[in-house]
């Protein structure tokens, strides 16, 4: 089963999940196992999957030079 974590509170278009679903990927959240964050707004999850496999997720809060915070996302297994 092909899975796909959209993770945050992302929007992502209908349309595109639509199509993502069509093509066989499974589109939602998954439990988050367990979750720690830093002093500098480093975010880590460890989310379970559907079928019990562990996904380590990391989240990089990142300022730009207008001062708008963005997240870069890292996603292992």
């Amino acid at each position: 089963m092909l899975c796909l974590i959209v993770c945050l509170s992302a929007k992502v278009a209908l349309a595109f999940r639509t199509g993502l679903q069509e093509a066989g990927w499974v589109v939602g959240r998954s439990y988050v196992h367990s979750s720690v964050v830093a002093v500098d707004g480093t975010i880590k999850l460890l989310i379970r999957l559907e079928d019990n496999r562990l996904v380590e997720t990391v989240g990089i809060p990142v300022v730009d030079d207008k001062g708008l915070v963005r997240l870069t996302a890292c996603v292992s297994s």
